[in-house]
Protein backbone atom coordinates (compact mmCIF):
# COMPACT_ATOMS: atom_id res chain seq x y z
CA UNK A 1 0.00 0.00 0.00
CA UNK A 2 1.05 3.60 -0.56
CA UNK A 3 1.03 6.50 1.83
CA UNK A 4 -1.13 9.52 1.19
CA UNK A 5 -2.61 12.52 2.91
CA UNK A 6 -5.91 12.99 1.09
CA UNK A 7 -8.85 11.11 -0.39
CA UNK A 8 -11.30 11.47 -3.28
CA UNK A 9 -14.90 10.32 -2.90
CA UNK A 10 -18.01 10.05 -5.04
CA UNK A 11 -21.52 8.96 -4.10
CA UNK A 12 -24.83 8.26 -5.81
CA UNK A 13 -27.78 5.91 -6.01
CA UNK A 14 -26.93 2.23 -5.90
CA UNK A 15 -25.22 0.85 -9.06
CA UNK A 16 -24.36 4.29 -10.48
CA UNK A 17 -21.37 4.58 -12.85
CA UNK A 18 -18.29 6.44 -11.64
CA UNK A 19 -18.41 10.00 -12.93
CA UNK A 20 -22.22 10.01 -12.94
CA UNK A 21 -22.92 10.17 -9.23
CA UNK A 22 -24.93 12.68 -7.24
CA UNK A 23 -21.84 14.35 -5.82
CA UNK A 24 -18.10 14.11 -5.31
CA UNK A 25 -15.28 15.71 -3.35
CA UNK A 26 -11.54 15.59 -4.02
CA UNK A 27 -8.49 16.08 -1.81
CA UNK A 28 -10.22 15.50 1.51
CA UNK A 29 -7.57 15.70 4.21
CA UNK A 30 -9.81 14.81 7.19
CA UNK A 31 -10.72 11.30 8.26
CA UNK A 32 -14.45 12.12 8.27
CA UNK A 33 -16.74 13.75 5.72
CA UNK A 34 -20.47 14.43 5.96
CA UNK A 35 -22.75 13.86 2.97
CA UNK A 36 -25.96 15.88 3.14
CA UNK A 37 -29.28 16.01 1.24
CA UNK A 38 -29.71 12.24 1.08
CA UNK A 39 -33.22 10.81 0.80
CA UNK A 40 -34.65 8.71 3.59
CA UNK A 41 -35.03 4.94 3.24
CA UNK A 42 -32.80 4.86 0.14
CA UNK A 43 -29.83 2.69 -0.93
CA UNK A 44 -26.63 4.43 -2.05
CA UNK A 45 -23.17 3.52 -3.31
CA UNK A 46 -20.09 5.34 -2.02
CA UNK A 47 -16.65 5.22 -3.71
CA UNK A 48 -13.36 6.27 -2.15
CA UNK A 49 -9.72 6.31 -3.32
CA UNK A 50 -6.47 7.54 -1.78
CA UNK A 51 -4.15 10.09 -3.34
CA UNK A 52 -0.68 8.54 -3.06
CA UNK A 53 2.24 10.86 -2.28
CA UNK A 54 5.09 8.61 -3.36
CA UNK A 55 3.78 7.93 -6.89
CA UNK A 56 1.61 10.99 -7.51
CA UNK A 57 -1.21 8.65 -8.45
CA UNK A 58 -4.33 7.25 -6.84
CA UNK A 59 -5.28 3.92 -5.39
CA UNK A 60 -8.08 1.88 -6.96
CA UNK A 61 -11.61 2.99 -6.17
CA UNK A 62 -13.24 1.03 -3.34
CA UNK A 63 -17.04 0.83 -3.22
CA UNK A 64 -19.29 0.67 -0.18
CA UNK A 65 -23.07 0.36 -0.20
CA UNK A 66 -25.29 1.76 2.54
CA UNK A 67 -28.94 2.59 3.17
CA UNK A 68 -30.42 5.59 4.91
CA UNK A 69 -33.12 5.06 7.52
CA UNK A 70 -36.62 6.51 7.41
CA UNK A 71 -37.30 9.69 9.32
CA UNK A 72 -40.41 7.94 10.64
CA UNK A 73 -41.48 4.29 10.46
CA UNK A 74 -44.12 3.37 7.90
CA UNK A 75 -47.60 2.43 9.15
CA UNK A 76 -48.66 1.52 12.67
CA UNK A 77 -46.20 1.58 15.58
CA UNK A 78 -46.52 -0.91 18.45
CA UNK A 79 -44.13 -0.52 21.39
CA UNK A 80 -44.23 -3.33 23.93
CA UNK A 81 -41.42 -2.45 26.37
CA UNK A 82 -39.39 0.45 27.70
CA UNK A 83 -36.46 -0.76 25.60
CA UNK A 84 -38.57 -0.50 22.45
CA UNK A 85 -39.64 3.04 23.43
CA UNK A 86 -35.98 3.99 24.00
CA UNK A 87 -34.96 2.37 20.71
CA UNK A 88 -37.64 4.30 18.84
CA UNK A 89 -36.28 7.59 20.16
CA UNK A 90 -32.74 6.62 19.18
CA UNK A 91 -33.65 5.31 15.73
CA UNK A 92 -36.08 8.06 14.73
CA UNK A 93 -34.82 11.23 16.47
CA UNK A 94 -36.28 13.50 13.75
CA UNK A 95 -39.69 11.80 13.52
CA UNK A 96 -42.62 14.12 14.23
CA UNK A 97 -45.54 12.32 12.57
CA UNK A 98 -46.73 8.75 13.10
CA UNK A 99 -48.30 7.56 9.84
CA UNK A 100 -50.72 5.13 11.47
CA UNK A 101 -51.81 4.04 14.94
CA UNK A 102 -49.50 4.35 17.96
CA UNK A 103 -49.82 1.73 20.72
CA UNK A 104 -47.99 1.40 24.05
CA UNK A 105 -48.68 -1.97 25.68
CA UNK A 106 -46.25 -3.76 28.01
CA UNK A 107 -48.68 -6.37 29.33
CA UNK A 108 -46.60 -9.37 28.25
CA UNK A 109 -43.13 -8.16 29.20
CA UNK A 110 -41.11 -7.67 32.37
CA UNK A 111 -39.70 -4.46 30.88
CA UNK A 112 -42.73 -2.29 31.66
CA UNK A 113 -43.09 1.06 29.97
CA UNK A 114 -42.37 3.79 32.53
CA UNK A 115 -41.09 6.76 30.50
CA UNK A 116 -42.35 8.27 27.23
CA UNK A 117 -39.80 11.09 26.97
CA UNK A 118 -38.14 9.39 23.95
CA UNK A 119 -41.39 10.16 22.08
CA UNK A 120 -41.23 13.89 22.82
CA UNK A 121 -40.75 14.92 19.15
CA UNK A 122 -44.03 13.36 18.01
CA UNK A 123 -46.52 16.06 16.96
CA UNK A 124 -49.25 14.14 15.12
CA UNK A 125 -50.72 10.65 14.81
CA UNK A 126 -52.62 9.63 11.68
CA UNK A 127 -54.52 6.89 13.52
CA UNK A 128 -55.46 5.86 17.03
CA UNK A 129 -53.48 6.43 20.22
CA UNK A 130 -53.73 3.62 22.78
CA UNK A 131 -51.91 3.49 26.12
CA UNK A 132 -52.43 0.08 27.78
CA UNK A 133 -50.97 -1.90 30.63
CA UNK A 134 -48.02 0.36 31.43
CA UNK A 135 -46.35 1.51 34.65
CA UNK A 136 -46.42 5.14 33.57
CA UNK A 137 -47.03 7.79 36.22
CA UNK A 138 -47.56 10.53 33.64
CA UNK A 139 -47.76 11.13 29.89
CA UNK A 140 -45.30 14.03 29.75
CA UNK A 141 -43.43 12.54 26.79
CA UNK A 142 -46.50 13.06 24.60
CA UNK A 143 -46.85 16.79 25.25
CA UNK A 144 -45.81 17.76 21.70
CA UNK A 145 -48.79 15.97 20.14
CA UNK A 146 -51.33 18.45 18.80
CA UNK A 147 -53.49 16.18 16.64
CA UNK A 148 -54.58 12.59 16.20
CA UNK A 149 -56.98 11.12 13.67
CA UNK A 150 -58.55 8.29 15.59
CA UNK A 151 -59.53 7.00 19.00
CA UNK A 152 -57.81 7.86 22.26
CA UNK A 153 -57.78 4.96 24.71
CA UNK A 154 -56.08 4.88 28.12
CA UNK A 155 -56.59 1.53 29.93
CA UNK A 156 -55.11 -0.49 32.79
CA UNK A 157 -52.31 1.84 33.89
CA UNK A 158 -52.20 1.32 37.67
CA UNK A 159 -49.54 3.98 38.39
CA UNK A 160 -50.98 6.70 36.18
CA UNK A 161 -51.90 9.89 38.07
CA UNK A 162 -51.33 12.61 35.46
CA UNK A 163 -52.52 12.74 31.83
CA UNK A 164 -51.81 16.44 31.27
CA UNK A 165 -49.22 15.44 28.68
CA UNK A 166 -52.15 15.12 26.27
CA UNK A 167 -53.57 18.59 26.90
CA UNK A 168 -52.13 20.06 23.69
CA UNK A 169 -54.25 17.88 21.39
CA UNK A 170 -56.53 20.34 19.62
CA UNK A 171 -58.10 18.17 16.89
CA UNK A 172 -58.86 14.73 15.62
CA UNK A 173 -60.10 12.64 18.57
CA UNK A 174 -62.84 10.37 17.21
CA UNK A 175 -63.72 8.43 20.35
CA UNK A 176 -62.47 8.50 23.93
CA UNK A 177 -62.14 5.81 26.59
CA UNK A 178 -60.34 6.17 29.92
CA UNK A 179 -60.79 3.06 32.05
CA UNK A 180 -59.19 0.99 34.81
CA UNK A 181 -56.58 3.54 35.85
CA UNK A 182 -57.07 3.16 39.57
CA UNK A 183 -54.93 6.13 40.68
CA UNK A 184 -56.13 8.58 38.05
CA UNK A 185 -58.45 11.16 39.60
CA UNK A 186 -58.00 14.16 37.29
CA UNK A 187 -59.13 13.84 33.68
CA UNK A 188 -60.35 17.40 33.14
CA UNK A 189 -57.48 18.54 30.95
CA UNK A 190 -58.22 21.11 28.26
CA UNK A 191 -58.11 18.78 25.26
CA UNK A 192 -60.58 16.30 26.75
CA UNK A 193 -62.93 19.00 28.05
CA UNK A 194 -62.98 20.67 24.63
CA UNK A 195 -63.66 17.34 22.93
CA UNK A 196 -66.62 16.64 25.24
CA UNK A 197 -67.88 20.23 25.04
CA UNK A 198 -68.26 19.99 21.28
CA UNK A 199 -70.25 16.76 21.37
CA UNK A 200 -67.57 14.08 21.55
CA UNK A 201 -68.46 10.76 23.14
CA UNK A 202 -66.42 9.22 25.91
CA UNK A 203 -66.38 6.51 28.55
CA UNK A 204 -64.86 6.98 32.01
CA UNK A 205 -64.96 3.93 34.26
CA UNK A 206 -63.06 2.31 37.13
CA UNK A 207 -60.64 5.18 37.62
CA UNK A 208 -60.12 7.04 40.92
CA UNK A 209 -62.83 9.39 42.23
CA UNK A 210 -62.87 12.47 40.05
CA UNK A 211 -62.46 10.60 36.76
CA UNK A 212 -65.58 8.47 36.70
CA UNK A 213 -68.01 10.40 34.48
CA UNK A 214 -68.45 13.46 32.27
CA UNK A 215 -68.91 15.79 35.21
Amino acid sequence: SSLGNSFDIEWGFVDFELGEGLGSQNDIAEQTFTITDLSEDTEYDFYIRRNCTDTESQSDWVKYTFSTISICPIGDVYLYSQQEVDDFGAMYPECTAIQGTLVFDSWETNDHITDLLPMSNIESIAGNLYIYNTQLANLDGLSSITSIEGDLGIYYNPQLTDISGLENITEGIYDLEIKYNEMLSECNISSICAYLHYGGEGEFEYNADGCQDYE
